[in-house]
């Protein structure tokens, strides 16, 4: 599986909400992700066109872009992660819950399967994070009550 730079994975995380958590719709436009992310769009069409080189999105320039199944599954795996850091860090660590997203944000990107499945079982499994956002398990299947 080939290592993404955190700008990378905050894309996919990012057209991941915009599209299938949030609106539950296929493709997100080039300024609706570069406003998601807080850039301009002309810095978004340079990072969609790498992402479609590595076959993690559909893009045409300027158009729509909505991910593919290797995209999906790597978002999915990158929201996973974020949410157990903050389930992690506010009932272990104790940090309020409107403090660990920024902590989560960093440690999301750690590429250990190993750490992540341990710390997913540290937790005794939480199908919810501390803003109650649904945890995908290990295979990328979200709680029942989630449709992603």
């Amino acid at each position: 599986m080939q290592v993404l730079s955190y700008t990378e994975e905050n894309y996919l995380k990012g057209i991941f909400k915009l599209t299938i958590e949030l609106d539950d719709k296929a493709e997100a436009g080039t300024n609706e992700i570069a406003n998601h992310l807080g850039i301009k769009p002309a810095s978004a069409n340079d990072m969609l066109k790498k992402l479609k080189d590595k076959k993690l999105i559909q893009y045409e320039r300027y158009g729509k872009s909505s991910l593919t199944k290797e995209g999906k599954k790597r978002a999915i795996e990158i929201v996973r992660k974020h949410r157990l850091w903050e389930t992690f860090l506010h009932e272990k660590l104790a940090f309020n819950w409107d403090e660990v997203h920024e902590v989560a944000e960093q440690l999301e990107h750690i590429q250990s399967k190993k750490l992540i499945d341990k710390l997913d079982q540290f937790l005794n499994y939480p199908s919810t994070d501390p803003h109650g956002d649904p945890i995908p398990n290990a295979k990328g299947e979200w709680p029942a009550t989630k449709k992603a």
